[in-house]
């Protein structure tokens, strides 16, 4: 699925360039799944979890929007946008981490992906690099950045 999605992103770069709120984005790659036969839902509702006094009793303390979970046959993906002029892998893969772990009971397959569409100003990163890909496999064990689109 890595290069699948890395050639969906490149597309979407080509054609519509820099300087798109995440919502457009959003809505393309929603587009590029559903026409490679992914059963797709944006913005699914994430409970935020919480055990007081680890009693085995939990609860919801808030929520959180995913922009998008994707299904196939036995794989299921969840992909986190933004469109931002600073590469920031952190806080990225914090998020994708909280959602692999309330949704991999649900999805034993998922697979966390957090996709950044960089935007006019970037300066950590190279003016032809505009699409960053980090992959995060468990809510345990993220995996080191990886550019791996160039447009």
């Amino acid at each position: 699925m890595d290069q699948q999605l890395s050639d969906m992103c490149a597309r979407i770069a080509q054609q519509l360039g820099s300087g798109h709120s995440e919502k457009v984005y959003q809505e393309a790659l929603a587009a590029e799944l559903r026409v490679a036969g992914w059963n797709v839902e944006l913005e699914r509702v994430v409970p935020t979890l919480y055990d007081p006094g680890n009693q085995g009793h939990l609860i919801s303390v808030g929520f959180a929007r995913l922009d998008i979970l994707a299904v196939k046959g036995s794989e299921s993906i969840l992909i986190e946008l933004k469109a931002t002029s600073s590469f920031s892998p952190a806080p990225l893969k914090a998020q994708i981490n909280i959602y692999l772990k309330a949704l991999k009971p649900s999805y034993p397959n998922l697979v966390g992906y957090g996709i950044q569409f960089m935007q006019p100003g970037s300066k950590d990163v190279l003016v032809e690099d505009m699409v960053q890909i980090i992959v995060v496999l468990s809510p345990l064990a993220p995996l080191p950045s990886l550019p791996l689109v160039s447009s």
